[in-house]
């Protein structure tokens, strides 16, 4: 039984997997229209019926045979994500090597000494 419960919460859509899948269907919508302009129109307008904006899992089902799903577009956008939420967890780590780095040039060649020399230089010629 614990199995089988945690199969189907495996199977079950994420939120974030929701999103995308939204987002995909969407724009695949917005594409369907511009390609057959004539043919499509009002399906985009159509879809969300109640105009707030957000298409709700109702108003997808009562336009579901209008609705295609690209699987390739929905993949891009998963691994997108994916190597987005990797690159936040590099990136405290970038910000302390940038920080230690801009210390350490700031130790090296001090802007206060480099200011004088270079108003010396500029005073003297």
């Amino acid at each position: 039984a614990a199995a089988a419960e945690g199969a189907a919460a495996a199977a079950a859509p994420t939120h974030r997997t929701r999103n995308a899948m939204a987002a995909v269907i969407l724009s695949t919508l917005r594409a369907r229209r511009r390609l057959n302009a004539a043919e499509e129109d009002g399906v985009v307008e159509g879809t969300d019926e109640d105009g707030d904006g957000r298409v709700s899992a109702k108003e997808l089902q009562a336009h579901l045979k209008d609705i295609e799903v690209r699987a390739d577009l929905l993949h891009d956008r998963l691994v997108f994500e994916q190597e987005m939420c990797q690159m936040l967890i590099k990136l405290p780590l970038f910000m302390v090597c940038l920080f230690c780095f801009l210390v350490a040039l700031m130790e090296l060649a001090p802007a206060a000494a480099v200011h004088n020399v270079q108003r010396h230089l500029r005073d003297h010629f």
